[in-house]
């Protein structure tokens, strides 16, 4: 009997054995961000810790939504990179507390 492939959260893709999330934003915040779609490399080649990042950047992403939901006024005063900066800090906290804990 052949072995059942895995498939992969639809927030979670690879490229070349590394593992990448990507999230389709809301249009209404897509809107506001003037962005479709949140992509940021998890820096693995193992699809267990993949999950366990992607997981964490899901939660923070859905918070990061209802923020921008409740403040539109505020946020479409921020250019792209000071919106893209709170994710890419909790993204990388998190890589260095996975890292830290490997040590």
């Amino acid at each position: 009997m052949a072995k059942k492939k895995k498939s992969l959260p639809r927030y979670i893709f690879s490229i070349k054995s590394l593992y990448y999330f990507r999230y389709i934003l809301p249009p209404d915040i897509a809107e506001v961000v003037n962005k479709r779609e949140l992509r940021y490399a998890l820096q693995t080649g193992y699809i267990r810790k993949a999950k366990i990042q992607a997981n964490k950047l899901i939660t923070s992403v859905n918070e990061f939504v209802q923020k921008v939901r409740q403040e539109k006024h505020l946020i479409m005063k921020l250019s792209e990179a000071q919106i893209q900066s709170p994710l890419d800090q909790y993204l990388r906290q998190s890589q260095n507390e996975d890292e830290e804990r490997r040590l």
